[in-house]
């Protein structure tokens, strides 16, 4: 199996960041953008499936309202995710006859309307 690898652009890595308060933390207007490639070539990977997860918090998990956000790479590897709050997240891509990336590495932080 070859392994498959991703990357992610949080646009708050591009846009001045704006303060976050306690009102704020419920906005659903951050994006994330990402790509997924294959590990070995680099080649984009189409129609990988990218869950997108809460960051571990070292409590007892709390049962989901809603499933979470899904998103499948295009032709070109991208995927998005629109409407997210702000707080901590982690990825998990999986696509059929590639080795998944290790969790671990996808943890990060979304600051509101970033």
């Amino acid at each position: 199996m070859r392994l498959a690898t991703f990357g992610m652009l949080v646009t708050a890595l591009l846009l001045p960041a704006s303060p976050i308060g306690a009102a704020q933390s419920t906005q659903l207007d951050a994006t994330i953008t990402g790509l997924v490639v294959d590990g070995g070539t680099q080649a984009p990977i189409a129609g990988a499936r990218v869950t997108l997860l809460p960051a571990p918090t070292g409590r007892p998990p709390v049962t989901m309202r809603q499933p979470p956000a899904q998103a499948v790479t295009g032709d070109d590897g991208v995927y998005t995710f629109s409407g997210i709050a702000a707080g901590g997240y982690r990825l998990q891509v999986q696509k059929i006859g590639f080795v998944p990336p290790d969790p671990a590495g996808g943890l990060f932080q979304v600051g509101a309307g970033q």
